[in-house]
C-alpha cells in the first residue's frame, strides 16, 4: 500500500506554528533540495535567484531547508531560512501550498501521501569531481521561478 511506510504528521509548534499560521500569509512555500545539496557550491547566482523570486512574493511565508554557509544578504521576515525542519509537519499543516524540491525518492513519497503541490526543479550528484552537482541550465532556472511566480498570480502558463 503506498505510504504505509510513511510516519504520521504532527501538529506544529512553536516558532514554526507561528510562522505558517500568520493571519497576514497567503500560505506557505516549502522549500527543500534534501541533504546532498549544498549550497556553497551551487553556480553564482542560484541562490540569489531563489531569494529574489521570494521576496517578490511577499504575501506568503518560505521555509527554506537550506543546506551551506547562510547568505550574508538579509531577507524579509516572511522568508526563513533553516538547517533542519519538521518537513512531514510543514508539509501536512493546510497552509503549506507548495513544495519546492529536487524530487528526491524520499522527498516524493513524503508529499505521495500530502495533498501539497509539488514544483520540481532537478539537481543532481554529479560524476564528475570537480563538479560536485549537476544544476539544470539558466533557461530552466528562470522557468521554475517564473511557475512559482505565476502560480501565485493565479496565472497559467501552457
Amino acid at each position: 500500500m503506498a505510504g504505509a511506510h510513511c510516519e504520521q504528521a504532527s501538529p506544529l509548534s512553536g516558532d514554526y506554528k507561528e510562522f505558517v499560521e500568520d493571519p497576514t500569509s497567503r500560505g506557505t512555500i516549502y522549500v527543500a533540495f534534501g541533504t546532498f545539496i549544498p549550497w556553497d557550491y551551487a553556480p553564482p547566482g542560484v541562490a540569489d535567484a531563489f531569494f529574489d523570486a521570494f521576496e517578490r512574493l511577499p504575501d506568503y511565508r518560505f521555509i527554506f531547508s537550506y543546506r551551506g554557509k547562510f547568505p550574508e544578504r538579509k531577507l524579509s521576515s516572511h522568508i526563513r531560512l533553516v538547517s533542519w525542519v519538521p518537513q512531514l509537519d510543514i508539509l501536512a499543516h493546510p497552509k503549506t501550498l507548495v513544495f519546492l524540491t529536487h524530487c528526491g525518492l524520499k522527498r516524493c513519497h513524503s508529499r505521495s501521501i500530502l495533498m501539497t503541490i509539488l514544483l520540481c526543479f532537478p539537481a543532481s550528484k554529479s560524476r564528475c569531481a570537480q563538479k560536485p552537482l549537476c544544476w539544470p541550465c539558466q533557461c530552466l532556472q528562470s522557468r521554475i521561478i517564473t511557475h512559482l511566480w505565476c502560480w501565485s498570480s493565479g496565472l497559467e502558463l501552457r
